[in-house]
């Protein structure tokens, strides 16, 4: 049975990802308009993107709630300044929860 990666490619992420294709409005990241006709690997196709990131809350990663709608490259651009920062050691493994969630 092949192992699957939460927030990555279980069915449930699949059926999110799919719905937040489809989303008309704002990039949760920059504000500008985002463009549901356009397809992946197009830098302004719409996907989605974690508001806390699977690898500081992996519980959360299939989560609805934590998953909103961004142009890839803003998505890809996050990820990049994620990974710079935890090379430099500026990595921040604290996470700050709403009181709802805690």
């Amino acid at each position: 049975m092949p192992v699957t990666t939460p927030g990555r490619d279980t069915y449930t992420w699949r059926r999110i990802r799919a719905a937040i294709r489809t989303a008309t409005g704002p990039c949760a990241r920059c504000g500008r308009p985002l463009h549901p006709e356009l397809r992946h690997p197009h830098p302004y196709s719409t996907t989605a993107g974690h508001i806390i990131a699977v690898e500081d809350a992996p519980e959360l990663a299939d989560d609805p709630r934590n998953v909103r709608p961004e142009h890839l490259r803003c998505n890809t651009a996050d990820g990049a300044h994620r990974t710079n920062r935890k090379r430099r050691g500026e990595h921040n493994t604290t996470l700050i929860t709403s009181p709802d969630w805690a």
